[in-house]
């Protein structure tokens, strides 16, 4: 049977952390049965309502879609559904600052939240036919007598093969095969469409084959006819999940196997993510010290440690609010650029560690209305137990937040400030209980998922 902290990191990656009770729970069964239980078949996810609203303009409609997705990710039954979808948020990324419409960013999200588990070739044709990545990549107006190559060259470097891997010849012949595949701009909100007269149905050559190539084809080649270069594909999106689940660079012995695994399904997506976490080197010394939070796994595992929605669901008014996450370098639909986010090592720089505790520090009176960590911390501290009794607090809140084996010096620190802090004259020693929950926040502990 799985350790209880195998089970904790295993939804720390997998999704967004999870409760004590349910770990020590899920421990009592095979490993194989709780990534079953992961890899479940999704739920379908009703539209929210506000995205039809006229009345709104766009970045309001903006602003609610972040909040609703926030949400969901913290109180989902289907942990995975939205972590994975993050994960193509950043592979297939996409602006609204360009695209203009969140209507289109929704339809792109739920793609991913329902068919990001499949087959992954089929999860690239239909994002390649969305509107959102239609506009986005400038292929909204790719004609025949001036071939664009945004999308083309995208496709086959970050969403497919990777570097190095195509010519540019091969480049301008995908441009030209996804010429007509455009979009109706008198439709709102507007939907892909093919125009015949725009698209390029003569001879071309990619990669030594020549045919009348059409964009689809391009991705079936890629994925399916030629054996090469699914192989190609497949170490690709392997390596991206492993270190986007797994945080570390994994020996390639382990890419050999699981991109194999991926290549003999057809490149389906459930079996890779069984094969991950399944693999021994997932819960290994170097994969459990691998992996930073991102702004937004910081922002929803302190919601799901609260227990406190981004919006409250009575009157629609925010407890929290997704400002501030531009500062700390990851707005949901805003990514930086069609590469998407970078990962890991990359969150660790001042300006956004700062960006994280500027953000926490405002909502300190959310946490106090809501007598967040009152009874675990602040009436144990009332209480009895000579010093024993700051160490019972401190155990106490970092249980809260989902740390159930601290490190020593995060534990001997918090232990120190909070005697210190309830010790202090005056209005101080009723203020650690809310405080504290800076301080594990900005804790190495919490900082790694």
């Amino acid at each position: 049977m799985p350790t209880a902290d195998a089970i904790s990191h295993l939804f720390k990656r997998a999704g967004f952390g999870l409760d004590l009770e349910t770990i020590q729970q899920k421990s009592l069964q095979p490993l194989e049965t709780t990534v079953e239980e992961l890899l479940d078949d999704f739920v379908e996810v009703e539209k929210p309502t506000f995205l039809d609203d006229a009345s709104l303009e766009d970045w309001e409609r903006e602003y609610l879609l972040r909040h609703w997705w926030l949400d969901r990710m913290a109180g989902s039954t289907k942990p995975l559904q939205e972590k994975l979808t993050l994960f193509w948020h950043g592979h297939f990324a996409t602006e609204n600052s360009k695209v203009n419409d969140v209507r289109l960013m929704w339809d792109q999200n739920n793609l991913f939240r329902t068919s990001g588990m499949g087959n992954f070739r089929e999860l690239v044709q239909n994002m390649s036919l969305q509107a959102a990545m239609v506009l986005y990549l400038d292929n909204a107006y790719n004609h025949k007598s001036s071939p664009n190559e945004n999308f083309a060259r995208e496709l086959l470097e970050l969403f497919t093969l990777g570097v190095n891997q195509y010519s540019q010849a091969d480049v301008i012949t995908a441009a030209r095969a996804w010429t007509g595949h455009n979009i109706n701009d008198s439709m709102s909100p507007m939907t892909y469409e093919f125009h015949s007269t725009a698209h390029d149905f003569g001879t071309k050559e990619f990669m030594g084959e020549s045919r009348a190539w059409d964009g689809p084809q391009i991705i079936d080649y890629l994925l399916e006819e030629n054996l090469a270069t699914k192989m190609i594909a497949a170490r690709h999106i392997t390596r991206k999940l492993w270190v986007y689940f797994a945080g570390s660079t994994p020996p390639e012995a382990v890419i050999d196997e699981l991109s194999h695994v991926f290549f003999d399904s057809d490149l389906n997506i459930k079996d890779l993510l069984r094969a991950v976490f399944l693999r021994p080197e997932f819960y290994g010394r170097r994969s459990r010290n691998g992996l930073v939070r991102n702004p937004t796994e910081w922002v929803v595992a302190i919601m799901k440690a609260t227990h406190i929605p981004m919006t409250d669901p009575g009157d629609g008014s925010d407890h929290f609010h997704a400002w501030g996450m531009d500062e700390m370098g990851m707005e949901l639909f805003q990514p930086p650029n069609v590469a998407g986010w970078k990962n890991n090592a990359y969150w660790l720089g001042t300006t956004q560690h700062w960006a994280r505790a500027s953000w926490i520090w405002n909502y300190r009176w959310t946490l106090h209305e809501a007598n967040f960590l009152f009874s675990d911390v602040q009436e144990v501290l009332d209480g009895p137990g000579g010093d024993a009794r700051y160490e019972l607090a401190v155990d106490n809140a970092l249980a809260k937040f989902g740390i159930y084996t601290p490190t020593a010096n995060t534990k001997s620190v918090l232990t120190t400030w909070i005697k210190k802090q309830y010790e202090a004259p005056g209005e101080w020693r009723q203020r650690a209980w809310y405080h504290v929950t800076q301080l594990i926040t900005m804790s190495p502990d919490f900082m790694m998922a």
